[in-house]
């Protein structure tokens, strides 16, 4: 499990937790690190009775199940109603469906296609339900979708989303899910009283929650076992990798880092273009979150700091030191978010101009950081991060790191990442980590000229996952 997957909300799991996978709304601008290039094509093999989608683009490992059957997948392939898609912490799988429909399948992620009767005929009497078992995902919707909203569902293992016609993003581990909606609208709530996981469509009630694109809601929201209905988050601050014309880059992985959204996607030319930038934009981190909106608020701790650590609600975790999200974004003269999870994002100070330098590297000294260890249940147990080093190798465009700790559940632990330093003016600074044998995922920020630093990290352990933040000065 995991809290900060890397796609590129926060996260990867930002595989299914904090970091998986990660998530853009209304303005952001995947960045393309990667040189990852394919084309979308459908094959106009007929398909069997129950076919309804195929794959038009696979990149890594990924599986179809289906009656407790494994068959690895190949572009091409049929996607049966029934099966479930699982892609490995490499793989990325893009579906068409037969009414026009888009999905594309993060690493680390797990999708099954529940129902998907399109009525050609008579597209209102159209049903499609999938369920995000966990990880990331983007999907827009198509002829079913937008004839038949009534009946059109996604589950995650906390909530139950309906749509308005929409191109969404969805990230969800065990505990949490997080939406973020690109266009058009999405109704998202609770499962309990009126809401039903065999149920259609979207739920009504007290705990149901309709987020809009571009909304004063923000365009964004979350679900916790830990509220009591969703929570709207500010505008501007969940980004998802793969969204046109934003103006930041996301990646979600999965729980934490581990966890990973799931997407919807229309059938427009706009959405299969957007689709295509999903794919290319930091394909190794999947659940990170990083956003390119601009907010002026003030902080709490270290307000000579450009850099604060803000969580997004409820109380903080046992020896945390984040603060709200509103006071990390108050403070250092009007803070934005620069990358996150479901639990905690970086707010950075705006500085203008943001100097990054072309050649040359730098190496930065561990400030403070914190780490804690993740069971089952959500169970939270502190560790400390006693040493590390960070190395900015401005002329590759690349950094490197390695973090020593303690943890009471796993003794020792020995972190190390290495990955993609951005210099583009829409993401000035951004580091997220390449793909990793070890699982180990990091997404951070530099300040201008690089005198301050901090990052979000997740490493696997035995049916846990460890997951920290920390904080470097040169």
């Amino acid at each position: 499990m995991g809290y900060l997957r890397m796609s590129v909300y926060l996260g990867r799991r930002l595989t299914a937790g904090l970091f998986s996978s990660l998530l853009p709304l209304t303005s952001v601008v995947s960045v393309a690190l990667g040189s990852v290039a394919f084309v979308l094509t459908v094959s106009s093999a007929k398909a069997s009775e129950h076919t309804v989608g195929q794959v038009t683009f696979l990149v890594g490992k990924a599986e179809q199940v289906k009656g407790g059957v494994a068959k690895a997948i190949r572009r091409g392939d049929a996607i049966e109603v029934g099966a479930t898609v699982q892609t490995s912490n490499n793989g990325h799988v893009h579906i068409r469906f037969v009414d026009g429909a888009l999905v594309s399948v993060r690493p680390s992620s797990s999708l099954k296609v529940t129902e998907y009767n399109f009525v050609k005929d008579n597209p209102k009497s159209s049903k499609v339900k999938f369920e995000l078992v966990e990880g990331t995902a983007r999907a827009v919707t198509g002829a079913a979708g937008k004839a038949a909203k009534d009946n059109f569902r996604l589950n995650t293992p906390v909530a139950a989303l309906g749509v308005r016609g929409t191109d969404f993003s969805v990230f969800s581990s065990m505990s949490e899910s997080l939406v973020s909606v690109n266009s058009g609208a999405v109704v998202i709530s609770q499962f309990g009283d009126g809401c039903s996981r065999v149920g259609s469509g979207p739920c009504q009630g007290p705990s149901a929650l309709e987020v809009r694109a571009g909304s004063t809601g923000g365009g964004a929201a979350l679900v916790s076992v830990a509220t009591e209905k969703p929570l709207a988050l500010p505008e501007g601050t969940v980004r998802f990798a793969g969204n046109t014309g934003t103006a930041g880059v996301t990646n979600l992985a999965s729980a934490s880092l581990s966890a990973s959204p799931v997407a919807v996607e229309t059938s427009s030319s706009s959405s299969e273009a957007a689709v295509v930038a999903d794919s290319q934009a930091l394909d190794g981190a999947s659940r990170a979150i990083v956003s390119g909106a601009e907010v002026s608020l003030p902080t709490a701790g270290d307000s000579a700091s450009k850099l604060a650590w803000g969580r997004w609600y409820g109380a903080a975790w046992p020896a945390d030191k984040t603060v709200t999200y509103q006071q990390a974004r108050e403070g250092g003269g009007g803070r934005s978010v620069t990358v996150g999870n479901p639990y905690v994002s970086l707010y950075r100070s705006a500085e203008s101009p943001f100097v990054i330098p072309d050649k040359g590297s730098a190496r930065l000294a561990l400030q403070s950081g914190q780490v804690h260890w993740i069971g089952a249940l959500d169970t939270r147990i502190a560790g400390t991060v006693d040493s590390g080093s960070l190395t900015l190798d401005f002329g590759g465009k690349r950094f490197s790191t390695e973090l020593i700790g303690t943890n009471p559940k796993v003794g020792t632990f020995n972190l190390q990442a290495s990955g993609v330093l951005s210099t583009s003016n829409l993401a000035p600074g951004i580091f997220v980590s390449d793909q990793s044998s070890t699982g180990a995922r990091v997404a951070g920020a530099m300040t201008s000229n690089a005198t301050e630093a901090g990052y979000l990290f997740e490493q696997p352990a035995a049916r846990s996952i460890l997951m920290g933040t920390t904080n470097w000065r040169r």
